[in-house]
């Protein structure tokens, strides 16, 4: 008996010993856990403001540039499960190399610098991006901005953004219009005052981050360009064909030295020519294709301001006269068709009593002293519609889209022909609306007392 007790107690304790065993194995501890993969259906996009900032960036200088996670179709800001890394790099146009912050410049600085790569759980990031180099330092001649979610971000479905390619510049061009104009302020230039030795005059300065840069000859290319949207080039030759748009002071030298330059131009036809659009100018460098220095890629062009061509000031109208009629064809063109009905009505009201003479004037009254009105002054007095180019003619037809810049214009070309066709109506008028205060209205009320009597009368 005793010894089947303690067989028992073996047996027990056999069982307990493995119970432990099987307790304490590796194969039996929980597995280590991995972060789970977040995914999403949606893309990167950049704030469309900041891309401006990236169109010629200079070298060296911090930039910050807001970004969104947000749905393919661009409508909506994402909600994300976590925030996550994301990674920012610069791809060259030629396609070979990717520029990381693991890369250095000819300076021995890391070609790009970034910081705030992380987008927030609310689907927004602000990156500080500083680049340090050139693009033809990387076998290429423009960048792009690159970025996307991070090799470790755990994120998928997120596609990720480009910018277009860009120039990186260590100087720019800076151009100021001489003469009192400040810079960016709309000017006026007469072509036909001062004979044609009269010409535009603009300072250029060559500057970086520091200032002026006095260390480099830079020969200057200029264009003419009209103040629309996009700044198309202006046409090479004027309207009638027979000159060019934009000729230059020969004794004028086309390079800056030291630092500065100066640029002299004459625009031989008016603004209104070319659909009452201003002009300014480009100066840029001149590039190896124009018989320039290809090194010069690294400056980046200036803009001057707007400037409106006429032929000449009226004469004999006062200072004070012009500006009134200026401020009251203003008027006219704002207010549109309500400042012609308020004319006319002013007019009537003003002209009581002498609304025979106006009538006579008009050629609409009777009367033994009128005189018929000559086929001159009919043709005066009509107004023409506006003149269509051929090429607008065919692009209606085929509608094909017109710039915005020629469809205003003709809209407004149209406007004013219409305005002053109410306008010379307006001597028309005046009799007809005298007629009605003067004598309708009176009448009508008598008459509508007369009736009240007889009514109550009754």
């Amino acid at each position: 008996m005793p010894s089947k007790k303690r067989k028992a107690s073996s047996t027990k304790g056999k069982l307990k010993r493995g119970r432990s065993d099987r307790d304490s194995s590796p194969t039996s501890s929980a597995p280590n856990l991995t972060k789970q993969i977040s995914h999403y259906n949606g893309k990167l996009q950049f704030d469309e403001d900041d891309i401006k900032k990236l169109q010629e960036p200079l070298i060296g200088t911090w930039m910050h540039l807001k970004m969104y996670a947000v749905t393919f179709a661009g409508d909506k800001i994402l909600n994300l499960d976590d925030a996550f890394p994301l990674k920012v790099s610069l791809t060259c146009d030629s396609g070979g190399t990717e520029v990381t912050e693991t890369h250095q410049s000819e300076s021995g600085l890391p070609a790009l610098e970034v910081k705030g790569n992380y987008m927030s759980k609310s689907g927004t990031a602000t990156i500080q991006l500083k680049i340090n180099t050139l693009s033809r330092y990387f076998e290429s001649s423009r960048f792009s901005l690159r970025v996307q979610p991070a090799d470790d971000a755990n994120v998928s479905g997120l596609k990720e953004v480009k910018t277009p390619t860009f120039n990186v510049v260590s100087q720019r061009l800076k151009v100021t219009d001489l003469g009192g104009e400040e810079d960016g302020l709309i000017g006026t230039f007469y072509k036909d005052e001062g004979g044609k030795e009269k010409f535009l005059e603009y300072s250029v300065e060559l500057k970086d981050a520091r200032g002026i840069c006095a260390d480099r000859e830079v020969p200057l290319k200029v264009t003419l360009h009209y103040d629309t949207e996009n700044r198309p080039e202006a046409n090479e030759m004027t309207n009638n064909g027979k000159q060019t748009l934009m000729s230059f002071d020969e004794t004028n030298e086309l390079i800056v030295k030291n630092g500065k330059g100066i640029v002299k131009i004459r625009i031989n036809d008016v603004s209104k020519n070319h659909y009452s659009n201003g002009f300014l100018i480009r100066v840029g460098p001149k590039l190896e294709g124009d018989g320039g220095v290809p090194e010069n890629s690294d400056i980046s062009a200036g803009w001057s301001g707007t400037t409106i061509v006429k032929s000449k000031r009226a004469k004999n109208i006062p200072v004070a006269v012009r500006k009134k009629q200026a401020a009251a064809l203003a008027a006219k063109q704002a207010m549109g068709l309500g400042s012609v009905i308020g004319s006319v009505r002013k007019g009537s009201k003003s002209g009581r009593g002498g609304g025979r003479g106006v009538a006579d004037t008009a050629g609409n009254a009777t009367g033994s002293g009128r005189k018929p009105r000559s086929k001159k002054n009919k043709k005066n007095r009509s107004q023409a519609m506006p003149v269509l180019p051929q090429s607008l003619k065919n692009d209606l037809k085929r509608n094909i889209s017109v710039p915005p810049s020629v469809a205003i214009n003709t809209l407004s070309e149209w406007g004013q022909t219409l305005t002053n066709s109410l306008l010379q109506m307006q001597q028309c008028l005046v009799p007809f609306i005298s007629f009605s205060d003067d004598v309708a209205l009176p009448l009508l009320q008598q008459v509508s007392i007369y009736n009240y009597t007889l009514h109550y009368k009754h």
